[in-house]
C-alpha cells in the first residue's frame, strides 16, 4: 500500500525547505543570538546555578528586538515589492492581494505514472484505485465544474437524523 501511495501521490523530500522571500542575513544573525540566549536561560533555570533574572531580561530584550526586526523587514520587503510591481501590472498580484482576491490553490491533478490527471474526478478515481485495488466500485462523483468546491456538507436536518441513529445504536 505504501508503494502505491508513493507512486501515485509521491513523498515529501526532506531538507527542501524554502526560505521565505523576505528573510535576510540580519534576521538569521538575530535568530541565532536569540536561540543561544534562550538555551542559556533554560539551562540556568533548570540547573539553578545562578540568578536567572538578568539572563531572562536579556533574552526577553533580544527576543523583542528580533520580533521587531522581523516586522520591519517584512514591511520593507512588501513596500519594495509593491514599488517594483504595482506600476508594471496594475491588475496583477499586488491588486489581488490588497483587494482580497487571492484564492487558495486547489489541487485538480496528481501524477499518475508518467502523466498528470486531467481534473479532480480523474484524480479521485486514480486514488481510489490505488488505495482500494480490485474494487470495481467507482466513487459517486457529483457533476461540478472543474475547480469548484464540493459544497458545505450535510444540512442540520441530516446531522440531527444521524445523531438520533447513533443514540439509538448505542442504547
Amino acid at each position: 500500500m505504501t508503494e502505491t501511495n508513493d507512486r501515485v501521490v509521491g513523498r515529501m523530500r526532506e531538507g527542501g525547505r524554502k526560505s521565505v522571500w523576505w528573510w535576510s542575513e540580519e534576521l538569521s544573525i538575530h535568530k541565532k543570538e536569540v536561540g543561544k540566549l534562550r538555551r542559556k536561560y533554560q539551562n540556568i533555570r533548570k540547573n539553578k546555578t545562578q540568578d536567572d533574572e538578568a539572563t531572562k531580561r536579556e533574552y526577553a530584550e533580544r527576543l523583542r528586538i528580533y520580533k521587531k526586526c522581523i516586522r520591519e523587514t517584512k514591511e520593507n520587503k512588501w513596500r519594495e515589492y509593491v514599488r517594483e510591481n504595482a506600476n508594471n501590472d496594475p491588475w496583477g498580484e499586488v491588486y489581488k492581494v490588497c483587494m482580497g482576491k487571492k484564492r487558495k490553490i486547489q489541487m485538480n491533478s496528481i501524477k499518475d505514472g508518467d502523466r498528470m490527471t486531467e481534473g479532480w474526478k480523474e484524480s479521485v478515481e486514480v486514488l481510489m484505485n490505488a488505495f482500494f485495488p480490485g474494487s470495481n466500485r467507482s466513487p459517486r462523483v457529483e457533476e461540478l465544474p472543474e475547480g469548484e468546491p464540493l459544497g458545505d456538507g450535510p444540512g442540520e436536518e441530516e446531522t440531527d437524523k444521524w445523531e438520533k441513529e447513533i443514540e439509538y445504536e448505542e442504547v
